[in-house]
């Protein structure tokens, strides 16, 4: 395997630990005002990761699991994102456009080094979306968290805001930051596959111990989803199969458990 430079390694160390140690404080903090601005600030040290990786380490892009369809994604949602409402919001999204026009201009000129989506993985993925859907029926257990969803004007809408807010905030900045940053990050430290996809689970499962409020989510639900994700980049090779898994469960799942229980 072709190991990364000491100074590669120490620059995804040191970001992807701001990343983690921000996102430990975005559950201490739970509903406070302050948790939106660390999602933003999350977000914006993934797109300088990725930036990072496409400018000076796109040979090795594939290390991280990054394809062709992922890297799109990103650009497009630096574009297109939904808002949370914050005071002076137009300052984060001006420093992610500028992010991602750098991204985007690196992805045109070195596209051919980037390796292309494998799109069966994807169909697989969405596979899974058909048998872990019904599955989520038993999150009946806990209304509360369905209650507030919202699914008008219509539910079509409610869908597409769903997954703009998950491309925007968490399906997509989740799986890149744990399937692919940190993923790659334990590849280029020689760490073994099986090794990292118990060590970026657990981390994974960990930043959303809130959930334990709700322990069939907890221990049921997320586990379940955690290893499907992980086995979907660890046989493809590519993280967008799991973005796209993970956003559909995202959006589609509470949708399904809020109809179910009206």
């Amino acid at each position: 395997m072709q190991r990364f430079s000491a100074q590669v390694i120490s620059f995804n160390t040191f970001l992807l630990l701001a990343i983690l140690l921000l996102g430990s404080l975005t559950w201490i903090l739970g509903l406070s005002s302050a948790i939106n601005h660390l999602r933003y600030i999350i977000v914006i040290l993934m797109y300088i990761t990725v930036f990072v990786i496409v400018w000076q380490q796109i040979d090795q892009s594939h290390i991280y699991n990054l394809d062709r369809s992922t890297i799109w994604l990103i650009v497009f949602t630096g574009l297109f994102r939904s808002r949370l409402d914050l005071p002076n919001e137009i300052y984060y999204q001006v420093v992610i456009v500028g992010l991602t026009t750098l991204i985007f201009i690196g992805l045109i000129k070195f596209r051919k080094k980037i390796q292309k989506t494998d799109w069966r993985w994807v169909g697989i993925g969405l596979v899974f979306c058909v048998v872990i859907i019904p599955i989520s029926i038993v999150e009946m257990a806990y209304p509360e968290r369905y209650v507030n969803v919202r699914t008008d004007p219509s539910l079509g809408i409610a869908l597409i805001r769903r997954v703009l807010n998950g491309l925007s905030f968490v399906s997509l900045i989740e799986e890149v930051i744990f399937r692919s940053l940190l993923w790659g990050t334990l590849r280029g430290l020689d760490i073994k596959e099986s090794k990292i996809i118990l060590a970026q689970g657990l981390i994974f499962w960990f930043l959303h111990l809130p959930d334990l409020l709700y322990p069939i989510s907890f221990f049921i639900t997320l586990p379940l989803g955690i290893l499907i994700y992980s086995f979907l980049v660890s046989k493809s090779k590519q993280v967008f199969p799991s973005i796209i898994l993970h956003t559909v469960l995202n959006a589609a799942g509470p949708l399904f458990v809020h109809l179910l229980l009206r």
